[in-house]
């Protein structure tokens, strides 16, 4: 399984959702596929995915199937997705 954050540098929720990731729960980013709006890899994922908006955290599967998709700064569903 992967997970994909979709972010962007000037994004006040994406550095919210980055916060709690890491102080919460204790996760370094690394540990995830961190793509950037304007990026050509993270575009064309965005459209792969249906990313509308940042941030979004998309879980998937090897065959890069979604598992699951939590958009905006829902610390309950995010969690959730890492403990996945």
């Amino acid at each position: 399984m992967k997970i994909l954050k979709f972010k962007q540098n000037n994004c006040t929720p994406c550095r919210i959702v980055d916060q709690f990731i890491k102080n919460d729960l204790n996760t370094d980013a690394d540990e995830t596929l961190i793509l950037f709006s304007g990026d050509n890899r993270a575009d064309d994922l965005a459209v792969k995915y249906g990313v509308m908006q940042t941030p979004t955290i998309v879980l998937v599967n090897d065959n890069e199937e979604i598992i699951d998709i939590v958009r905006g700064v829902d610390q309950e569903k995010i969690r959730s997705i890492f403990e996945k």
